[in-house]
């Protein structure tokens, strides 16, 4: 059979009987449990001799298996062997290669991460479906062929804007936007509109374009909003959105559009997942940034509970959110409470990284503002010039953090403090 099929053979109906007639006779579960014809070499050694057919239609099952264990790179393996497959049974610029290429771009993306080897992938399947169209176009099919540009498009897209490449990522991105619209909603792909506006969406905001980069994002949350199956992707565009708008000097609504984050991922793993704490802590500092000091504490407290509960009270990450309470203690003149918590931080990094260490310095550093703002100036200089040394020793006297306390410190050494404590802000 194997014999009669020419390459460039584009007219499949014959083909396909002769397939099905070839799966027939060797069943896939057979070919599984290993009942096939073998033969082996003086050796000893065993050479499959199923058909080509057969061994592309195991491949596709050997692939399903191994996605379903998780098990990404052997399942990629596999898909290379099935594509080497299809090439010499038909054709190696065939519509089924092209395919096959497409297909091994997306496992590279979806499940290994790989933007290389998957934008390698993709432009060789566009290569490959040019030919395909070009030689046969009276047989090209509209429907399969927007489906077709749309997917490889958009793993070209996807994986340039992965690899730093933004210009030729939106233009790939562009061309797919352009080729779903000749597309009927009815034999669109699940979430493939959801993908691509997101895609073009962060393609705009890394280019800058912040208005377009929002109009994107919001087409892809009225899409995804009501399906089950896209609550984390909903988070996921919330969180850009609310990038957008702060990117946009928006604070409001960026804290906004956080809280709808926060609650997506809430409702999709729970209030004491790491996923909704990261996102509570996300909300505290956007809510910052919008000048609502009194809303963030809340949660970023309860932020600070999971973080405890899942890292420990001495873990870099839970001590980094302790200083940013501290913060809003300090700027809400909760003074008192400040000072409390920064003692036991202080002793907290003091015991996990050293007394000389660039995480004590911070906590002296802003152990010092909290000091000067109650009026403890001698209390306020030994925190400052404690900090002051170690940064000066880890980082040298040009660095930023030792700049900043060297001010503060020349405001205390004024002839009237109380009046020299404006002319800085420390936090």
């Amino acid at each position: 059979v194997t014999m009669d099929i020419k390459p460039e053979h584009d007219n499949r109906d014959e083909l396909e009987l002769q397939i099905d007639s070839l799966l027939t006779a060797h069943s896939q579960e057979a070919a599984v449990e290993g009942d096939y014809p073998r033969r082996f070499t003086a050796a000893g050694h065993d050479i499959d001799m199923r058909p080509p057919f057969v061994k592309i239609a195991v491949a596709e099952a050997e692939y399903k298996r191994l996605v379903e264990s998780e098990q990404f790179r052997d399942a990629v393996r596999v898909l290379v062997i099935r594509a080497t497959l299809i090439r010499f049974v038909y054709g190696p610029h065939s519509a089924r290669a092209a395919h096959a290429h497409l297909t091994i771009a997306k496992a590279y993306w979806e499940l290994c991460g790989y933007a290389e080897q998957a934008l390698q992938h993709a432009r060789t399947a566009l290569a490959i479906w040019k030919k395909v169209t070009k030689d046969n176009m009276h047989l090209a099919d509209p429907l399969a062929t927007s489906l077709f540009l749309v997917e490889a498009h958009y793993v070209c897209g996807v994986t340039q804007l992965s690899l730093g490449h933004a210009a030729e990522a939106e233009k790939a991105l562009l061309r797919a936007n352009k080729a779903i619209d000749g597309i009927e909603a009815t034999a669109r792909p699940a979430d493939l509109d959801i993908r691509l506006a997101q895609a073009l969406g962060t393609v705009c905001a890394a280019a800058g374009k912040q208005d377009m980069a929002c109009d994107f994002f919001l087409r892809a949350v009225e899409m995804a909003q009501g399906q089950p199956s896209q609550k984390a992707r909903l988070a996921e565009l919330y969180s850009a959105l609310a990038s957008s708008e702060e990117a946009r000097q928006q604070p409001d609504k960026a804290a906004e559009y956080v809280q709808l984050s926060r609650e997506a991922t809430v409702e999709l793993s729970g209030a004491d997942s790491i996923a909704a704490a990261e996102r509570s802590v996300s909300l505290a500092r956007s809510l910052v940034k919008a000048g609502e000091d009194a809303k963030a504490e809340q949660p970023l407290c309860e932020a600070i509970q999971v973080f405890v509960a899942e890292y420990g009270p001495h873990d870099r990450r839970t001590l980094e959110l302790n200083d940013d309470l501290i913060k809003i203690f300090l700027r809400t003149r909760r003074l008192t409470e400040a000072v409390q918590l920064l003692k036991r931080v202080l002793t907290a990094k003091v015991e996990a990284f050293g007394s000389n260490s660039v995480q004590a310095a911070d906590t002296h550093q802003l152990f010092g503002a909290v000091r000067l703002a109650q009026g403890k100036l001698n209390h306020a200089t030994k925190h400052l010039q404690t900090a002051l040394t170690i940064y000066r020793h880890h980082y040298g006297p040009k660095h930023p953090q030792a700049e900043k306390t060297e001010k503060m410190l020349a405001a205390l050494a004024t002839d009237n403090p109380v009046t020299a404590k404006p002319r800085f802000k420390a936090y």
